[in-house]
């Protein structure tokens, strides 16, 4: 009797000890993201995307050597329900590399996106910043100056490619207030430096200086002029007939 308790009370502390060693513990993707990854989150980074009816899901390691993924979401019949996914905790490295890439793409196409109005199929009118072309899907935000990746997440706009009718992209503006003055800086830098040092007498370096700088000032301010108006780019509009009309878009990132 005594031999079976010993048994048994080995066993049960062996079940317990491994139970604690399998122990959970929440992590987090990104700061961004937080605790639980949620429907917004999952659409803007394309995540999981078999999972129609997606709510949300959170993420676990185990001792240190798997990665549990915990996903609820709805089934075709409206049911809640919830699933497991098991990978090796080198998974974990790859997911959090793949959300730092798309942060960092898209906030840098934020600062030089350009601006679009997108006009669906159903006659909607939505203006902003082309933010992302991803697959069949386009991604755009409102313009705003300073933006980080957790306003990007909460404000973006998502529309398929099949309920887009057209897309206008603004053209760029010219350059030539800033090629003129640039032209002045750099011409009349020059061009005094020209003066200075060809100035033999330092009784006259402030007048032959200037005397140099002046015309060389006005040459850089016609060369920044032309070179600044170059730059002018007109609307275009792209009707979104085709896969290849849609990545056209990828041109204006």
């Amino acid at each position: 009797m005594k031999r079976f308790i010993s048994i048994a009370w080995f066993f049960l502390s062996f079940t317990a000890g491994s139970y604690s060693q399998q122990k959970d513990v929440l992590i987090q993707l990104s700061p961004s993201i937080g605790d639980i990854l949620n429907l917004q989150e999952r659409n803007y980074y394309g995540m999981y995307p078999e999972f129609v009816g997606f709510k949300n899901s959170v993420f676990y390691t185990r001792s240190d050597k798997s990665l549990i993924i915990k996903i609820e979401y709805q089934n075709n019949l409206g049911e809640n329900k919830d699933t497991v996914i098991i990978e090796n905790i080198s998974s974990l490295g790859k997911i959090r590399a793949y959300v730092r890439r798309i942060d960092k793409d898209r906030t840098e196409n934020f600062q030089d996106a350009r601006i679009i109005t997108l006009m669906t199929k159903d006659a909607e009118s939505f203006k902003g910043k082309l933010l992302d072309v991803k697959l069949n899907l386009l991604f755009m935000v409102d313009d705003f100056k300073n933006i980080d990746n957790t306003y990007l997440i909460n404000n973006y706009k998502i529309f398929n490619k099949e309920k887009i009718y057209s897309v206008s992209i603004k053209g760029k503006g010219s350059k030539a207030a800033k090629g003129l003055v640039l032209g002045i800086l750099i011409g009349g830098g020059i061009g005094g430096l020209v003066g200075s040092l060809s100035a033999k007498s330092s009784q006259f370096r402030g007048l032959i200086t200037l005397l140099y700088a002046i015309p060389a000032g006005v040459v850089g301010a016609i060369v920044g002029l032309i070179v600044g108006s170059k730059t002018i780019t007109p609307d275009e509009l792209i009707i979104i007939k085709t896969d290849e009309d849609f990545k056209r878009l990828n041109n204006y990132l």
